[in-house]
């Protein structure tokens, strides 16, 4: 009889061993069914700044460095670091450091970073008015000359217009503007500046006639200045009659009719 009961203790135990490994099992299953979903937010209560480690961004257009995505600060969450910088000689692009060459022109044109050597090396492969300074092509002052003295001048063009002193193009140095100014009706352009042009007037009013011949003229303004002069257009008083202070009469001494 204690033979048997040894055996039926042994049995219970291997039973209860059997129930807590099913039960473990189905733990488990439950679990690899019911993970919460991928939302792109970790579980920390912090968000992804960026999609997934490794990506990397440039720091502006032609930078010289980028910012790397992964968790730095251990919170599970995804942000960028701080800017790591390219090597000498290269530029950030599509977010990979690369050298960047001049196009076939070799030279630096706008919105182009380049080496002095990828511009020949010399000053004269940057355009007109650049130099070769810290790898770039830059812009210098000394490599042009200033046409005027001071912005704002003004220089006549003519007697009718002006130009001003000022920077148009791409260069540091001042330039007379291509275009003038005109000046307005009854000026005229004398050191720079519009003034009323001097003048004198050849007859007293506006539409009053002189007689020019046997003929007359009209009194006014034909030309750019302010004062009167009389038209070029002589007008005739017709057959047989001729201008007397400014009015037509018959050749018998009458007026005309």
């Amino acid at each position: 009889m204690k033979k048997k009961k040894a055996k039926s203790k042994k049995n219970s135990k291997g039973y209860l061993m059997l129930v807590t490994i099913i039960a473990v099992a189905v733990g488990v299953a439950y679990l690899l069914v019911n993970q919460p979903e991928d939302t792109g937010k970790a579980t920390y209560g912090c968000n992804n700044i960026c999609s997934y480690s490794g990506l990397r961004i440039c720091a502006g257009t032609y930078a010289s460095g980028y910012y790397r995505c992964a968790d730095y600060n251990y919170d599970g969450c995804l942000e960028w670091g701080a800017l790591l910088s390219c090597s000498p000689g290269y530029v950030c692009s599509g977010g990979v450091c690369q050298t960047v060459s001049c196009d076939s022109d070799a030279v630096c044109d706008a919105g182009e970073t380049c080496s002095c050597s990828d511009c020949n090396g010399k000053q004269d492969g940057c355009v007109a008015g650049k130099v070769c300074s810290g790898g770039n092509c830059v812009y210098n002052g000394s490599k042009c000359s200033n046409e005027c003295s001071y912005s704002g001048y003004k220089q006549c063009s003519g007697t009718s217009g002006y130009q001003t002193c000022g920077n148009y193009d791409s260069d540091s140095c001042l330039e007379w503007s291509s275009t003038s100014v005109s000046c307005s009706f009854g000026y005229t352009c004398n050191s720079g500046t519009c003034a009323m042009t001097a003048c004198s007037n050849e007859c007293p009013y506006s539409g009053q006639k002189v007689c020019y011949g046997t003929g007359y003229k009209y009194c006014g303004q034909f030309d750019s200045d302010s004062c009167y002069e009389l038209g070029s257009t002589v007008y005739s008083c017709g057959y047989n009659k001729k201008c007397i202070n400014g009015v037509c009469v018959s050749s018998g001494g009458g007026f005309a009719l």
